[in-house]
């Protein structure tokens, strides 16, 4: 999902504290869009309480767009998935946020995904769900199962945040094999001297590691395992 853009969707949000603590939850976990559907003009987006929640995070709240409905709010994103606490409609299909990861790694990639959460009250209308591609529901034991808006935000924005972060992993390439080998090798002289039995299973994850590193760390792993030879005595 290298290309893909996120977007957090807060349908009619009534308070500042919850939509302060979606923006701090956004921004913990590398989301960065934040819009709202304000039909009214209403939401408390810059009050007070807003920016006492957002802790850090003002910038996002600063750069919120505001839109009249959710079908305008999300009519430049590829794939919709709409937040809900209980099976709403003739909708049946209810994601995990775990089984939602996968759905969105393994199916088509879009230029920009939304995730979309209702109103503190009532949460989606089947009105808004019928926008939404996918439907999601956190799985609860509660009784009357519901989570305050910014909880929600912070739970989703957890789960999808490795489609997120990819992005950026992929920004720096795998070492040369010629480059992990040479550092496998200096790792097989260089452990045994810092106590490491080659017959334990940490060293075993420790050189199965190394095969993984990207360019960045495998130059500084080499490095390391330098000034290690040449300051530790014996061969």
């Amino acid at each position: 999902m290298e290309h893909t853009s996120w977007v957090i969707v807060l349908v009619e949000p009534a308070r500042g504290g919850n939509i302060g603590a979606a923006a701090r939850a956004m921004k913990t976990m590398g989301f960065a869009t934040l819009r709202i559907v304000d039909a009214a003009g209403t939401a408390p987006v810059d009050s007070g309480e807003a920016i006492a929640f957002a802790h850090g995070s003002t910038e996002i709240l600063a750069a919120a767009e505001r839109y009249a409905s959710l079908h305008e709010a999300v009519a430049d994103c590829g794939t919709v998935v709409g937040t809900t606490g209980r099976r709403r409609g003739k909708r049946s299909e209810l994601f995990t946020p775990d089984e939602l990861i996968n759905v969105l790694r393994d199916g088509p990639t879009a230029e920009r995904i939304a995730v979309v959460f209702g109103p503190e009250e009532r949460g989606l209308s089947n009105t808004e769900l019928d926008e939404c591609d996918l439907l999601s529901a956190v799985p609860m034991r509660a009784a009357y199962p519901s989570l305050n808006l910014g909880q929600a935000v912070m739970v989703y924005t957890y789960a999808l945040s490795p489609l997120v972060f990819v992005t950026d992993r992929r920004r720096d390439p795998p070492a040369p094999d010629e480059s992990v080998q040479a550092i496998r090798r200096k790792a097989i002289r260089v452990l045994p001297r810092l106590g490491f039995d080659p017959s334990r299973a940490i060293t075993t994850r420790i050189l199965e590691r190394i095969t993984t590193a990207s360019g960045t760390d495998s130059r500084l792993i080499h490095s390391v395992l330098n000034a290690i030879d040449v300051h530790l005595p014996g061969e």
